[in-house]
């Protein structure tokens, strides 16, 4: 699952910090020796939720399904180094490695910022707005003073008109209900207790159109320039720019 992660190395963005974190997992790598700890564990993200709460992990291996040693599938191992760094890196179908997300203030229960593919949270409904794409959805929960997690309905979504909703949801007493093997939605939770969360998002959405709610229009170079411009201009909230593509050669 792909996780989220925002730079702000550009103009407009309220935090411009360098992030200490490394959140990738490295599928076919092993980091091999430097051993502290081994268990068995269901999944990568699990071991990496162990490597960041044993305070002697700096990076881990987990060896999955597709690893040809049967007896050591679901093995999480994690390691230590005087430097932080693996002392070898070799190319290894069927394990995955990664590092300790101390630095990223994440925790197992407080801070899950990967997004799920497919897997729906059903009920539990606050509101619907309209997002661009699943990050931007997580972003509006984050800042939604009630809302613990949210469902998606991907561009691609096309069972009904809904393609585009992003569903504010809240259960005070339980985890939500989860659905797996919906095509088309992500869902995610909540940013709140991340440390590093930033509310600047810099994406750019090609072939998507924000129609209506216009109050100023103007002809500029690029979509980097009129990004910049709405920054710049204290109303402004989202753009268009029509590009050389657009169908209307006038308002190009």
């Amino acid at each position: 699952m792909p996780t989220i992660a925002f730079d702000c190395s550009e103009e407009g963005c309220e935090s411009k910090r360098m992030r200490a974190c490394y959140e990738h997992i490295f599928d076919g790598l092993d980091f091999a020796g430097d051993d502290i700890h081994q268990s068995v564990v269901e999944d990568e993200h699990i071991c990496q939720s162990n490597c960041t709460e044993e305070p002697s992990c700096q990076f881990y291996t987990f060896v999955t399904n597709e690893s040809h040693s049967k007896d050591k599938r679901h093995t999480c191992t994690l390691k230590k180094r005087e430097k932080g760094t693996p002392s070898a890196i070799t190319v290894l179908p069927g394990v995955m490695s990664g590092f300790s997300l101390r630095q990223c203030g994440i925790n197992n229960t407080g801070c899950a910022q990967n997004l799920a593919v497919n897997v729906d949270f059903p009920g539990n409904d606050i509101k619907s707005v309209l997002a661009p794409d699943a990050n931007y959805c997580q972003k509006l929960c984050t800042e939604h003073k009630s809302c613990q997690f949210f469902t998606y309905l991907t561009r691609d979504w096309n069972t009904d008109h809904r393609r585009f909703y992003c569903y504010l949801k809240q259960n005070n007493e339980a985890a939500p209900t989860i659905k797996n093997k919906l095509q088309n939605v992500v869902s995610g939770y909540s940013l709140k207790e991340c440390t590093t969360y930033s509310s600047c998002f810099r994406n750019i959405f090609p072939g998507l159109d924000f129609p209506g709610n216009d109050y100023h229009q103007y002809r500029v170079e690029n979509e980097h320039i009129c990004q910049r411009e709405c920054t710049e201009e204290p109303d402004c909230q989202f753009y268009t720019f029509a590009n050389g593509l657009y169908q209307n050669s006038k308002q190009r």
